[in-house]
Order: C-alpha cells, then sequence, then structure tokens
C-alpha cells in the first residue's frame, strides 16, 4: 500500500470507465529524509517515550492515528532479560544490517513499555532494558549505531523514531547529544541539541520513490570524553491516508461519465 500526505499528492495512472487518465510522477530512486520536530532537542520526552505503546498516554507526533508508536515494526536492543539476542520485529520490507554487536542490558535502566506485545490502553514494561554501546573517537564524535535497507515494496512515507538517553547516570555519559539519519552513504539528516534525559526520543519523515532500494544508517553523537554513546531502539509508523477531498471526487466522477458517453458515441457510430 502507499500513502500520501495532504500537501503533497502524487497521482499515477488511473482507469476510469475505461479511459486512461495519466499525470505526473516522481523521478525514480529519489529519498527525502526530515527531521520532524524542526532538528533540535528530543521530540518526545521520557514519561511519552516510557509508554510509546500504551494509547492512555497522549502522543504528539503519532501519525496512524493509533496514539502509538512502532505500530508498523520496531528494533529493541537485548530481549528483556538480557542481551543474547535482540527483539526484531522490523517491518516485512525491511532488513537489519548492522547492529552494534555488545549491548548493555540491565535492570536498572530506565523502564519503557515492552516492544513485543500489541499496543493496549497500558502495555507492561519490559522487565531489563538496553542500548547499543559505542565509545569510540572523543566527545563529538559520530558513530554508526544501526543499519536497515529497504526493498522495492516499501511504502513511498514512513516515519522513524529513535529512543535514547535510558542510561542513568546524571553526567549523561551514555546519552549522545546528537543522533543522524541518511540513506545510501548520502547526507545526514541531524537531530541536535539533545539534552542529558531518562528517557526520550526523536522523530524522522521519510518519503521514497516506488521502486527505491537501498540502506539507511542511524548515527550517534558522543557527549562526553568518558562513556560513549547509546541508543534503545528504533520505531516505524505509516501516516494515515487522509480522505479524498469532495473536488476530487467530483472531477473524478465527471471524467467516468464523460469517458462513458464517449463510449456509447463510439458504438452507435
Amino acid at each position: 500500500m502507499r500513502f500520501l500526505n495532504s500537501t503533497s499528492v502524487v497521482l499515477h495512472i488511473f482507469t476510469i470507465a475505461g479511459c486512461i487518465v495519466s499525470a505526473s510522477h516522481t523521478a525514480h530512486g529519489a529519498v527525502v529524509i526530515t527531521a520532524v520536530g524542526g532538528g533540535s532537542g528530543y521530540d518526545e520526552a521520557a514519561a511519552v517515550s516510557a509508554g510509546f505503546r500504551s494509547t492512555n498516554v497522549a502522543k504528539g507526533f503519532d501519525v496512524d492515528d493509533d496514539n502509538a508508536y512502532g505500530t508498523a515494526g520496531s528494533f529493541f536492543y537485548g530481549n528483556g532479560t538480557n542481551a543474547t539476542s535482540n527483539s526484531d520485529n522490523t517491518p516485512s520490507w525491511a532488513t537489519v544490517t548492522f547492529v552494534e554487536p555488545s549491548p548493555v542490558v540491565l535492570a536498572g535502566y530506565t523502564k519503557f513499555d515492552d516492544p513485543t506485545l500489541p499496543i493496549a490502553p497500558t502495555v507492561v514494561d519490559w522487565g531489563n532494558t538496553g542500548f547499543s554501546t559505542i565509545n569510540t573517537g572523543g566527545a563529538g564524535a559520530w558513530t554508526r549505531h544501526f543499519d536497515f535497507s529497504i526493498d522495492a515494496n516499501t511504502p513511498q512515507q514512513f516515519r522513524l523514531g529513535v529512543m535514547a538517553g535510558i542510561e542513568p547516570n546524571s553526567d549523561g555519559r551514555w546519552d549522545p547529544t546528537g543522533i543522524r539519519m541518511s540513506f545510501g552513504g548520502g547526507t545526514e539528516t541531524e537531530i541536535t541539541s539533545l539534552a542529558i534525559t531518562s528517557l526520550g526520543m526523536v522523530f524522522f519523515d521519510v518519503t521514497v520513490t516506488d521502486g527505491t532500494t537501498g540502506t539507511f544508517s542511524i548515527d550517534a553523537q558522543r557527549r562526553l570524553g568518558i562513556g560513549g554513546s547509546g541508543i534503545a531502539g528504533v520505531t516505524f509508523d505509516f501516516p494515515t491516508v487522509p480522505e479524498p477531498s469532495a473536488l476530487v471526487l467530483v472531477i473524478f466522477g465527471s471524467l467516468g461519465l464523460a469517458c462513458g458517453r464517449f463510449r456509447k458515441r463510439r458504438t452507435r457510430s
């Protein structure tokens, strides 16, 4: 299924009553990544991030009208008990190609909803939470934490959430100061000025032209010379398809009637 937003509608080829109506389409292979909240600071704070699958917690960046994040899929480090495996519930069109190989999972890290449970008014917390731990480079260094590839069935639009900041040290030694996303090794879209926090989420909107394939990367920026940088996981959501406007319905209805009359006249002649 393909999704269209309310301000940019791409028309393909429609068959109406036997007539073909063609319209323009975007260039093949285009990918656009946008920082949803303006590119500075966490978009969701600790309380909302912790209840990211609980519908009784109001969400400020929900795009599919279910008041939850990760409806279309997710990936989180650890399995709720330890770091022997990760929770990989990514969508069918996405394949995880790189994860930080040595995550840390502990009972003392900030708790959040169990990502393996169905969305509900209140989702119980994971017993032990974890995050990727990379300590290469000095303060300000960017390092790779997560890659995923997409196939030709990828929806035209999706929203990616990144959760971070679960490690409790007050100096933020494992809290990233920035998170960025890129595609195919191209220019990164950055969200910076992330505060020291007990938990937070940032969001990127991605627009993909039909048939595009390739690899997305998520990097995090180190805050201090001690510690490193880490993320807890990512979420996937699809925007809700808006209802077609009355004008569009009228236009296509009129085209259908016109095509029907044309076919009748052609049959009589």
